[in-house]
């Protein structure tokens, strides 16, 4: 990353390492980062910071004066369950020595140079700074610590230790709130009351009029920060990334469950075997709805 310039999303080859000028360009409060061996994840870091700013804005501060993060570190392959959760808490400086990052620094469409000037840190501990010797403070992350270009970038602190994995790769998305959900549709109109026969010889019925539409499938917002307690297979329903709200909820639907668990950051959809939930930091869990509620009378034929 280090000698790396940052580009629009237009010129990534979807292989080499990349970072995004133009991706996420809304102000954002967390990011969650995945890192893994180069085929099998390793573990996963949510940082959470105190407010909201846009990516260059977020790296200026940090390498100025250092920005307050809360991280939770999960170990689980489903994400963020209690007892694989390590809370950590400090100051992310990225590198003291990194450079400029302001209008018209490294997120520019002129810049030409590596992302930092020199080392980085993505990594979680009391105090980061890939500049300023923070080796003693890391915890969970990667690191370009002072003066080791060439020995750190296959280096992985996990709880403090360091393995060495030649082919060690990690992905971090901005995540930005999602806007608040539309309005369920209105209810269908009432039946209006069949008018009085014209006399005491009414014609034959005509025939009955068709059946309404199918209801409207939506997602109702239930919990945050929970999961379900049992989930479906996520190999074959729903996945760790790449879903929107809208597909969890037809993944849900197609086998007929009502609630599912959705983690806007990375796209993981889990589907639940029931409703009961269990606390999840950073996902949401929602009930599926395919009926109308209260059902709709029946319609009556038109007057003759």
């Amino acid at each position: 990353g280090e000698k790396r310039p940052p580009a629009p999303a237009a010129t990534w080859d979807r292989e080499n390492a990349y970072l995004c000028t133009d991706c996420a360009q809304a102000p954002h409060t967390q990011w969650l980062q995945v890192f893994t061996d180069g085929e099998r994840e390793l573990f996963r870091m949510l940082w959470t910071f105190a407010d909201a700013k846009p990516l260059s804005e977020r790296f200026a501060h940090a390498v100025q004066s250092g920005e307050q993060v809360d991280w939770t570190v999960s170990t689980s392959p489903v994400a963020f369950i209690a007892d694989a959760v390590h809370p950590v808490a400090g100051t992310w400086r990225f590198s003291s020595a990194a450079g400029t990052y302001e209008a018209g620094g490294r997120f520019s469409s002129a810049a030409s140079t590596g992302f930092s000037t020199d080392d980085g840190c993505f990594a979680a501990g009391s105090h980061v700074d890939g500049n300023g010797g923070s080796e003693l403070h890391t915890m969970w992350g990667q690191c370009n610590h002072n003066s080791r270009d060439a020995s750190e970038c296959s280096k992985l602190w996990q709880d403090g230790n360091v393995t060495q994995f030649p082919a060690l790769k990690s992905y971090l998305y901005s995540s930005v709130p999602s806007p608040p959900s539309p309005p369920s549709p209105p209810m269908p109109p009432p039946t209006p009351p069949t008018p009085a026969p014209p006399s005491p010889l009414s014609p034959p019925q005509p025939p009955s009029p068709p059946l309404l539409p199918p209801a409207p499938l939506n997602a109702h917002y239930t919990l945050t920060n929970a999961m379900c307690e049992e989930t479906l297979d996520s190999a074959h329903h729903g996945g760790t990334s790449g879903h929107t709200l809208a597909d969890c909820l037809d993944t849900a639907f197609a086998v007929r469950k009502r609630c599912f668990a959705f983690f806007p950051p990375s796209g993981a959809c889990y589907v639940c075997d029931s409703c009961a939930s269990r606390t999840a930091a950073g996902f949401s869990l929602y009930t599926a709805a395919w009926e109308y509620s209260p059902p709709p009378p029946s319609p009556s034929p038109p007057s003759p």
